[in-house]
């Protein structure tokens, strides 16, 4: 963490390599705690998620804290993809 203030982006990986069952449980306390870290020390610091991201639990990542959300499943898998992005840049 206190290298954090020379970062642009924190990307967070919610998967594990090569697998595609969903976030794991570690990843979103991680995300929680680096947005605590961020706004206790006015960083400008984003933080990116990557894995296992969909329209069922992008909501939940928002809220721990995620900046950016990797959808690549669930963005090129989806029947509607605008009403997809319409959904998830709600959420901020």
């Amino acid at each position: 963490m206190p290298f954090l203030q020379e970062f642009d982006y924190l990307l967070v990986m919610s998967v594990y390599p090569g697998s595609r069952t969903g976030v794991y449980p570690d990843a979103l306390p991680k995300v929680r705690t680096a947005r605590e870290y961020i706004v206790k020390h006015g960083l400008k610091t984003q933080i990116a998620i990557d894995g296992g991201i969909d329209s069922t639990n992008a909501a939940e990542v928002v809220a721990a804290g995620a900046d950016i959300l990797v959808m690549g499943s669930a963005f090129f898998g989806a029947n509607d993809r605008a009403a997809l992005v319409k959904m998830v840049t709600a959420l901020k």
